[in-house]
């Protein structure tokens, strides 16, 4: 393997998070939600404490693989439904979902996956995935785009799984999605619109 000379200062990694534990030890990045007095939900301040993480990990070099857990008896409740509700109450949006806040940032494109999960050659998964616990995903299998797979699914090889939960999608329903994001009305011939850039 080549080795290259990275920019990366380790002076730089996050450090005095006050929702996240963030940890390095050889070349594993451990991550730990750290808001047990509410099961670890996640609101403005915690993910901008993660995204500090993730884009440390994603620079340095010498981290392979990061593993995210939870203080206390709960790994994450979800969203934190109540600090939602505060800046709802003010008919106000939280500040990393108001485009008018230096703390914006909605989306990422990245995927979740908690282990274990077994996913084999060939699959796709959809950006913005959840892929739960004790999860495996056969050969060539499709995962759409914002899915959610609950712990325990077993994705047959070449199968297309979509929605919240996810479940299996047939053929025919997948020949309609295709349309619906193509544009092309009942009736009209679907064609192959090739590679994009």
């Amino acid at each position: 393997m080549a080795e290259y000379d990275s920019p990366y200062d380790p002076a730089t990694a996050p450090k005095d998070l006050e929702h996240v534990i963030y940890e390095k030890k050889g070349h594993v990045a451990y991550v730990t939600l750290n808001r047990p007095e509410v099961r670890n939900a996640l609101h403005t301040w915690a993910y901008v404490e993660l995204r500090s993480c993730w884009k440390d990990i994603a620079r340095d070099p010498n981290i392979y693989v990061a593993i995210l857990t939870g203080n206390g008896p709960s790994f994450c409740a979800g969203r934190d439904v109540k600090f939602l509700a505060e800046y709802q109450a003010q008919g106000k949006r939280t500040p990393h979902e108001d485009p008018n806040s230096p703390l914006y940032h909605w989306g990422g494109g990245g995927h979740l996956v908690i282990a274990p999960v077994r996913i084999c050659r060939g699959a796709t998964i959809g950006l913005a995935a959840t892929i739960m616990g004790n999860v495996e995903v056969g050969a060539g299998a499709v995962i759409l785009p914002h899915s959610v797979v609950l712990p325990g699914s077993r994705v047959g090889a070449g199968e297309t799984w979509g929605g919240v939960p996810a479940r299996p999608i047939g053929n025919d329903e997948r020949e309609r999605f295709k349309r619906l994001v193509q544009g092309i009305e009942e009736g009209e011939e679907l064609q192959d619109q090739g590679p994009t850039r």
